[in-house]
C-alpha cells in the first residue's frame, strides 16, 4: 500500500529522501539552465507526455481521456525538484499554471522482484504500473512525497505518471526507483531499455518463466558435425508444430558461467501458418560447456513452448571422422557458403526430428565424412541396416571426391516395419569412425 512520509515540512522531507538518491545519479536533464518536463524532440524509448490546459480552480487530477492535449513533450526521466516555473513549454504552450501532463511509456525488467518507487509532486500526481495504481499523491499541495512498491516479473511493463499543476509558480515532479536490493535512483528509461527487437520480448519473457511453458510440442536437437583443433561445429535444430498463428523462435546460447554467448531468432513468415517449422542455426564454438535455451512463441505472446539442451564440445578428433547421421530432406537452394555443413549440392538440408515414419514417406539420410588429409588411403563407406537389433543388410560403397576437406552424403533411408537403425562407418586405411541413426516404421 502507498503511504505518506512523516509530516515534516515538505521541502525538508524532499531533501531527506533525495540526498541518497541524487548523489548516485548524473545531473538531471537541463534546458535553459533548469530541469524541464521534457522536450518537443522525440526520445525513442522514453516517456511521452501529453500536455493539457486545465481550467482555473481544478484541484484534482482530471480525466485526461476527456480532454484534448495542446501538445506533447518527451523525456527519459522525471526530475524536476521544487522550483519556480516561468518559461512554460517551449514549442507547446506558454502556460505556467493550471496545466496537466499525462506521461506514458514502457520499460524492461531484467531482474524480477519488488521494485520501490517514490513520487514527489507539487501539485497532484499518480503512478500506474501495468495500469494498476501504485502511488496516489493527488490534490493541491506543496512538494510532497509518497512511496509505493510493486512486484515486477521479467519482461516488458507499462508505466504512466499523471501530473497537474494548480495556481502559482512553485512546482515539482520527481520519480525515483529502487531495484530489488538496490539504491534509490531517479527513474530513467535509458536504464530500463527493452531488447531492440520487439519480437523477442515475449520469447525472452517465456524463457524466464518458472516453470518453462509447454503449450504445444517443441523439439530441440543438436547435430554435431566436425571437431577441429580450435573449434567445434554443430547445428542447433528447432522443430515447431503447425499452428494457426505465426511463430517467433528464439535461442540463447549460454556459456558455463551462464553468460549469453549468442542470441539467434527467426520471425516465421505469414505463409508458415499451419505448417511445421524447422529452423537450423549453425554454431562454431570453442571447447567448453554450453547450454541452449530455445523457445517458440505465438505472435502476441498468447502461447509458448520452451526447452533447454546442453552442449559439451568433445576433444578434437584425429584421423577420419564422420558427423552425426540424421534424417533429412532437401529444401530451397542455398547460398554459396562452402563452410555450411547443411548444404548439399547447392540446396539447403533440413533435419527431420520426428522419430516415427511410414514406409511410404521416409526422408533421406544425411551425414558428412571428414577424411584425414595425412592418410593417403582412399576413404570408403561401410553401411549396415538393422531392424529390431538384427542386421538385415550390409554393403561397402565408394565416396565422391573430397573437394574442401569434407564429403557430404545424402542417400535414401531403408525402411522396414519395426525399430530401424542405419549404421554408417567411414573407413580410411586402418582408421575408421562410426555413427548411426535410429527411427521407427509402424508395423
Amino acid at each position: 500500500m502507498a503511504h505518506r512520509d512523516g509530516r515534516c515540512a515538505p521541502l525538508v522531507t524532499l531533501a531527506c529522501l533525495l540526498a541518497p538518491c541524487l548523489a548516485q545519479n548524473p545531473a538531471p536533464v537541463v534546458q535553459g539552465g533548469a530541469p524541464t518536463f521534457g522536450t518537443t524532440v522525440v526520445i525513442p524509448g522514453g516517456l511521452r507526455g501529453d500536455v493539457y490546459n486545465l481550467p482555473n480552480g481544478n484541484f484534482r487530477l482530471p480525466d485526461f481521456t476527456k480532454l484534448k492535449p495542446v501538445g506533447t513533450v518527451y523525456t527519459a526521466e522525471l526530475n524536476v525538484p521544487p522550483r519556480d516555473f516561468v518559461e512554460g513549454f517551449p514549442g507547446v504552450t506558454d502556460r505556467i499554471e493550471w496545466f496537466g501532463i499525462d506521461y506514458k511509456g514502457r520499460f524492461w525488467v531484467d531482474k524480477p522482484g519488488l521494485y520501490r518507487f517514490f513520487l514527489t509532486s507539487d501539485d497532484g500526481s499518480r503512478l500506474y504500473i501495468d495500469d494498476k495504481l501504485v502511488i496516489e499523491n493527488d490534490g493541491l499541495h506543496a512538494a510532497e512525497t509518497v512511496n509505493g512498491g510493486v512486484k515486477l516479473s521479467y519482461g516488458i511493463h507499462s508505466i504512466r505518471v499523471s501530473y497537474f499543476q494548480g495556481p502559482g509558480l512553485a512546482l515539482a515532479l520527481i520519480l525515483a526507483v529502487a531495484r530489488p536490493d538496490g539504491p534509490w535512483r531517479v527513474f530513467n528509461t535509458d536504464e530500463f531499455k527493452p531488447p531492440p527487437n520487439s519480437d523477442d520480448w515475449h520469447a525472452l519473457t517465456a524463457l524466464h518463466s518458472e516453470p518453462l511453458p509447454h503449450d504445444f510440442d517443441l523439439r530441440l536437437a543438436l547435430v554435431p558435425f566436425h571437431n577441429r583443433a580450435a573449434s567445434w561445429q554443430g547445428a542447433l535444430v528447432v522443430d515447431a508444430p503447425a499452428l494457426p498463428a505465426r511463430l517467433h523462435l528464439l535461442a540463447l546460447l549460454k556459456n558455463a558461467h551462464g553468460q549469453v554467448a549468442g542470441q539467434y531468432s527467426l520471425d516465421a513468415p505469414p505463409e508458415s501458418q499451419n505448417h511445421t517449422i524447422t529452423w537450423t542455426q549453425v554454431l562454431e564454438l570453442p571447447p567448453g560447456h554450453y547450454t541452449v535455451e530455445g523457445v517458440a512463441v505465438e505472435r502476441g505472446g498468447k502461447r509458448a513452448s520452451a526447452g533447454t539442451i546442453a552442449i559439451d564440445t568433445p576433444a578434437p578428433h584425429t584421423g577420419v571422422d564422420i558427423s552425426q547421421v540424421i534424417l533429412a530432406r532437401l529444401a530451397e537452394p542455398a547460398g554459396g557458403d562452402s563452410s555450411d555443413p547443411l548444404v548439399y549440392e547447392g540446396r539447403r538440408v533440413v533435419p527431420v526430428l520426428a522419430p516415427v515414419w511410414g514406409a511410404d514417406d521416409m526422408p533421406s539420410v544425411y551425414f558428412v565424412v571428414y577424411p584425414d588429409k595425412r592418410n593417403t588411403a582412399k576413404p570408403m563407406l561401410f553401411v549396415q541396416f538393422l531392424v529390431d537389433g538384427q542386421r538385415l543388410a550390409a554393403n561397402t560403397a565408394d565416396l565422391p571426391p573430397d573437394t574442401n576437406g569434407s564429403i557430404p552424403v545424402l542417400v535414401e533411408a531403408a525402411a522396414r516395419p519395426g525399430d530401424c537403425e542405419l549404421r554408417i562407418t567411414a573407413v580410411q586405411g586402418n582408421d575408421s569412425a562410426t555413427a548411426s541413426v535410429r527411427y521407427s516404421v509402424p508395423r
